[in-house]
């Protein structure tokens, strides 16, 4: 399939929050090269650990549609993702944090061998989460502020929700920040054309309101 053309509006800004993320993480990456070596630490990282995976992440709607076309464009947009995403937006809208943590409810994009299914696309927070001590106390059960150690990570975050909601507001939208399940259905009716972009605060209070 391929992705229907936006309107050109909506189209910019969602462009432009990509490029945005694209930045940001680069230069966290450079930043990671060149600073963790200096305090003696290293990444300890490693692919098939997931437990970050279970952690609550939230995106807003621009990020959802980026993450939607990349899906749909390599073929990852199934009935049985969809499924999955709504089963897991109607769990995970509006559950606090550490509800979340310690129900270990997992990602929706996480597959069966402990990957992300969108690596290439994961959001902003997922690709700036680095842990530099064991990742044992990366489970939602043993997070600790003693012994779980991560890389400072808040300025960049707090960046991209920044100019995000200045790209929103151009759109009369807020930042709303939702579940990963949320934001991808969302975003398949921004891309189909079933709602307009400046719908998704209401339709979200119509959907969620009760979570909200």
């Amino acid at each position: 399939m391929t992705k229907r053309r936006l309107p050109l509006a909506v189209d910019e800004s969602v462009g432009k929050t990509e490029v945005l993320r694209i930045d940001l993480a680069s230069d966290f990456e450079r930043q990671l090269r060149s600073e963790v070596p200096k305090h003696g630490h290293r990444v300890t990282c490693t692919a098939g650990c997931a437990w970050c995976c279970h952690h609550p992440v939230v995106i807003s709607i621009l990020e959802g549609i980026l993450i939607y076309r990349w899906m749909l464009e390599h073929g990852k947009w199934t009935s049985v993702i969809r499924e999955k995403l709504k089963s897991s937006a109607d769990q995970q809208f509006g559950t606090e944090y550490h509800v979340w943590l310690k129900a270990m409810i997992p990602c929706p994009l996480l597959d069966a061998q402990n990957r992300c299914s969108v690596y290439q696309t994961r959001p902003l927070i997922c690709r700036v989460y680095y842990a530099v001590s064991d990742p044992h106390y990366c489970h939602p059960h043993r997070i600790s502020s003693e012994l779980t150690k991560l890389l400072p990570r808040s300025d960049i975050t707090d960046s991209f929700h920044m100019k995000q909601s200045e790209i929103l507001r151009r759109h009369k939208l807020q930042l709303i920040n939702m579940p990963v399940g949320a934001a991808l259905l969302m975003a398949e009716k921004v891309c189909n054309e079933d709602i307009d972009l400046e719908s998704v605060d209401g339709l979200l209070i119509k959907e969620y309101g009760d979570k909200t």
